[in-house]
């Protein structure tokens, strides 16, 4: 497999750890050639000729606790060139980027000790980069909801700031009640079992909610312009959740026959942009 290259500016950079002057909250775009000798493995597995293989990509971010596919593809030739986009709003710390090489479909006569499952890894390539930043895009500590002013029957809570010339990393931070065991343990898990994937995809998706409707506030209120904002500040950030999410009209957030509305467009502008559960 050939090295991941960045690409940035325009220009396609070799992937080097840690990633220089990565700015929290934006998308890291990679691409990389994969050249698989189909007819090599299937020999060397013992699988049987013309058997389907698949290309999948995935990463796993140990800030953001994090894992997605983001690409799968069936192998019909030897040369693969892969393009992938890692949301920025779910990046952080270190990104484990794992290729392989995979069975599409089970074999339902195997060879004795052959791989026959579908999905079974037949070349895994993993590739880890730190990226040079403030740590994910929502930091988040655990702490005892009694002794703030948080309601301690909530899971978490986001810390948020208007101050647009602020330091986003540094004024949004996301609470985690201590109370909330099962959370906290799929926060923790290197390896989320389906339930705890499961609540991290609400997490992700409440804490993006809450922080593209502040955006989209601001923007009515006539507060977040099209102006440049410094580098990592909060008004860059909540500009570029504006406008990957279609710079929409929202008409009066203060309407409250639109609340329903609203909630279903915030919920869809999460998932738009890779937040949550995606379907």
């Amino acid at each position: 497999m050939q090295p991941w290259m960045l690409r940035r500016q325009g220009e396609s950079l070799p992937l080097v750890s840690p990633v220089e002057d990565w700015v929290t909250g934006t998308d890291l775009s990679l691409s990389r050639g994969v050249v698989v000798d189909l007819q090599s493995v299937r020999k060397q597995c013992r699988l049987p000729d013309g058997c389907p293989l698949e290309l999948v990509v995935s990463w796993r971010s140990d800030a953001t606790k994090i894992q997605r596919r983001v690409l799968k593809r069936l192998l019909d030739d030897s040369r693969n060139e892969v393009q992938v986009t890692l949301s920025g709003t779910e990046i952080g710390g270190t990104v484990r980027i794992s290729t392989s090489v995979v069975l599409s479909e089970d074999i339902t006569e195997p060879d004795p000790g052959s791989p026959h499952r579908r999905g079974s890894i037949l070349i895994r390539d993993v590739y880890s980069v730190t990226l040079e930043g403030e740590g994910s895009m929502f930091p988040m500590a655990v702490i005892d909801f009694a002794g703030r002013t948080y309601d301690d029957r909530a899971s978490w809570f986001v810390e948020t700031s208007t101050d647009l010339e602020a330091n986003f990393s540094s004024v949004f931070q996301v609470m985690i009640n201590e109370r909330d065991k099962s959370l906290i343990k799929a926060i923790e898990s290197e390896k989320p079992t389906r339930e705890q994937q499961a609540l991290l995809d609400e997490l992700s998706s409440g804490v993006m909610q809450v922080v593209v409707e502040l955006a989209y506030a601001l923007k009515a209120n006539g507060e977040l312009g099209v102006e440049e904002y410094g580098d990592g500040s909060v008004g860059q950030v909540l500009r570029g959740l504006v406008d990957q999410t279609g710079d929409l009209d929202l008409g009066d957030l203060r309407d409250p026959s639109q609340i329903a509305r609203r909630q279903a467009l915030f919920q869809a502008m999460a998932r738009g942009i890779a937040a949550g559960r995606v379907f």
